[in-house]
């Protein structure tokens, strides 16, 4: 959906608020009583990438614009229901923040490298998204929580859809034209050679 969306971050105002929003509700330090780490992240991954929040908004009319907020959790942090309450305070903050006007829809997106099971509990899914968790009361915010795994399969699945659709067979373009009108002198000639790099 943002893929032609070359503007990741173009309101300021909108971006700082969003930022001290997420530093409010987001900031956490995982435990193991949590059951928030994941064990199988080592090395340097796991000390060194921290937490990273991104925004990107895309008009969908003249009227209504959507922003994306990604909250992307180290991979060493395991989503549980400490993430689940931290993005549940995040959302309804945004729902209920006077710079959240009406017209602008939010989707809030948790990321990290894996979901414990008590948090796969509570993220119910809706009509067909198994990753959407909640959406405030009357607002325009909804959240969603998702694996990198996740998102790279569903790539992988939506790429490999496009190919199957998208199966031509390379013509030579000279070639044809000289076979299915051979009484026609095009005067054209191929350019394009191939070359050893």
């Amino acid at each position: 959906q943002y893929s032609n969306n070359t503007t990741l971050l173009s309101d300021k105002n909108l971006e700082n608020n969003l930022r001290k929003l997420s530093e409010d509700c987001m900031e956490y330090k995982p435990s193991k009583k949590d059951d928030n780490i994941n064990e199988a992240v080592t090395g340097s991954a796991k000390k060194n990438i921290t937490d990273l929040f991104m925004y990107s908004e895309r008009i969908l009319d003249e009227e209504k614009r959507e922003v994306l907020i990604v909250e992307l959790k180290a991979p060493r942090v395991k989503i549980s229901p400490k993430e689940l309450g931290q993005v549940r305070k995040y959302a309804t903050q945004i729902a209920q923040s006077p710079y959240a006007p009406s017209d602008v829809r939010f989707v809030v997106l948790l990321v990290s490298s894996d979901i414990n099971n008590e948090a796969l509990l509570e993220i119910p899914g809706k009509e067909g998204n198994p990753y959407f968790l909640m959406s405030p009361k009357n607002s325009n915010v909804s959240v969603y929580v998702m694996r990198w795994v996740d998102i790279l399969e569903k790539s992988r699945r939506r790429l490999q859809y496009l190919s199957s659709l998208l199966k031509t067979k390379d013509v030579d373009v000279v070639e044809k034209a000289r076979k299915e009108f051979p009484e026609i002198d095009f005067g054209l000639t191929s350019t394009l050679r191939k070359r050893a790099l």
